[in-house]
């Protein structure tokens, strides 16, 4: 991350406030270790230590290599080396930043770690999630669920958002731990619960009369329900449907909008993504999780997608 290591920097230091704050508010003991990965280099920088304790990072070493599979075996070696991982409601949240791929790795391979990844996961008290670039290949050969992967554009603003999805991931974490949750599929799952109305109006635009909304009642595909419901010819892309479940691959040229429930005002703009949790740019997998008081809705470029029955369309009227 040689042209990113001032943004890597304060992604660190902006994750560590978070997670420091998130333990604190929910009261869950928590300690923080950081390992290094570069050249042959892998090592533990910082060993565990109580999350109060942890200071911000003033520098960042940079390497061209990337041994990513002996960082990530090195780190669970050293969480399951932790006096407190004999109990049972121990957790272990291991998150991985990259902007490569793996190149240097001499202690693991994909299909050692993947073994090593697999026995820890089937204990149900290890979650990882994984920072990577769109193109990166070594995080879909893992044993990783598709709702802990990230992907994010080697940019400023693509690590801005980057840091910003982590955050509210993890602040999430934190909450379900206080609940009793131990690990989770959906780390980076959207997120509205803290998103209030005059949010939606600063960072988003109002077009509740530039949309028609209709009810689906059954399951059809979208073009027949539309031209059925208002008797006139679809115009590809003026359609959005409600997010009710995972959709893997969400391009950033789709828009997105919400709806708040109580007053039936509806959002667009970029500000939502943001609002969401989610990147502005690139393709990104939408996990609906807390949306609080409001309704999700994502613009569709098919017309044979099949609508799911109990939602609402929103069919878009204007510029």
């Amino acid at each position: 991350m040689s042209h990113l290591t001032k943004a890597a920097i304060r992604d660190f230091n902006a994750n560590l406030a978070t997670l420091k704050k998130a333990a604190a508010s929910n009261n869950i003991v928590t300690e923080v270790a950081v390992i290094e990965f570069g050249g042959q280099n892998t090592r533990v920088t910082v060993p565990f230590t109580p999350i109060e304790q942890m200071h911000p990072l003033d520098s960042y070493y940079v390497n061209g290599n990337t041994p990513m599979l002996d960082g990530i075996g090195m780190a669970m070696n050293h969480a399951r080396s932790h006096p407190y991982y004999v109990h049972d409601n121990a957790s272990v949240l291991i998150v991985t930043t990259t902007d490569g791929e793996e190149n240097a790795s001499l202690n693991y391979n994909r299909t050692t770690l993947s073994a090593f990844m697999g026995d820890q996961v089937k204990t149900d008290r290890w979650t990882f999630a994984f920072r990577a670039p769109v193109r990166n290949s070594i995080a879909l050969m893992l044993p990783l669920f598709a709702g802990n992967i990230m992907c994010w554009e080697q940019t400023e603003r693509g690590m801005q958002e980057a840091t910003y999805r982590n955050d509210v991931a993890m602040t999430n974490y934190m909450v379900g731990r206080s609940a009793g949750m131990l690990s989770t599929q959906d780390f980076y799952q959207t997120d509205l619960s803290k998103v209030s109305v005059k949010d939606l109006k600063q960072n988003a635009r109002d077009i509740t009369t530039k949309v028609r909304t209709l009810t689906v009642n059954s399951r059809e595909p979208i073009k027949e329900f539309v031209e059925r419901s208002t008797g006139e010819t679809l115009q590809k892309g003026s359609v959005f449907y409600q997010l009710v479940k995972t959709e893997k691959e969400v391009q950033d040229y789709k828009r997105i909008l919400v709806r708040d429930r109580l007053s039936k005002k509806i959002f667009g703009g970029d500000g939502v993504r943001q609002l969401l949790g989610l990147n502005v740019s690139g393709t990104v997998k939408i996990v609906p999780g807390n949306h609080a008081n409001y309704d999700v809705f994502v613009q569709s470029n098919s017309v044979n997608r099949n609508l799911t029955p109990n939602t609402d369309l929103l069919v878009w009227l204007g510029n």
